[in-house]
C-alpha cells in the first residue's frame, strides 16, 4: 500500500519514502541515558524540522515502559496537584516547549488516562520527545 498526502497547501508529501518522518529526541541525554525531568520544571528544545509544522509528543519511562504521561488536575484547599507531561512547538520561535505538572509527572491508578497506571505519583523520570514533521511554516 502506498500512503500519500500532502501538508497544508504547501504541495511537500508528509511521507517520504512511504514512512512519516519522525525523530526521538533525548533533551539533556541520550537513548542509553535519558534526561531526567521533575515537577514544575520548564524545558526548551530546537526543532529538529526547522522551519515546518511539529507534532511532539512528550513520554517517560516508568517500570521500563515508554509513555505520555497522562494529564491530572486537582485543586483541594487551594492547592494545585497536577500531573502532567506537556511539549508543544512555539511560534514564532520555532522551538519546543516541554513543561511539567506543578506537582508531579503522572498521577497514581488511571485517573490521568495514562497507560502506564503505575499506582504511583510519578514524581521525576527519565523522558524523551517523539516529534514527528508536519507541512512547512509559511
Amino acid at each position: 500500500m502506498t500512503l500519500s498526502c500532502q501538508a497544508g497547501g504547501s504541495g511537500e508529501p508528509l511521507w517520504a519514502g512511504g514512512q512519516m518522518q519522525t525523530v526521538v529526541l533525548y533533551p539533556g541525554g541520550s537513548a542509553s541515558s535519558p534526561g531526567i525531568i521533575s515537577a514544575n520544571q520548564q524545558i526548551v528544545a530546537a526543532n529538529p524540522f526547522a522551519g515546518h509544522f511539529v507534532h511532539v509528543e512528550a513520554q517517560i519511562r516508568v517500570n521500563s515502559r515508554w509513555s505520555w504521561a497522562g494529564h491530572h488536575t486537582d485543586i483541594t484547599n487551594g492547592i494545585n496537584y497536577s500531573h502532567f507531561l506537556s511539549a508543544r512547538q512555539l511560534l514564532p520561535d520555532d522551538t519546543i516547549v516541554v513543561h511539567s505538572g506543578m506537582y508531579g509527572l503522572s498521577g497514581g491508578g488511571t485517573s490521568t488516562g495514562s497507560p502506564i497506571n503505575s499506582n504511583i505519583v510519578v514524581f521525576s523520570a527519565p523522558y524523551r520527545l517523539v516529534v514527528t514533521r508536519l507541512g512547512r511554516i509559511t
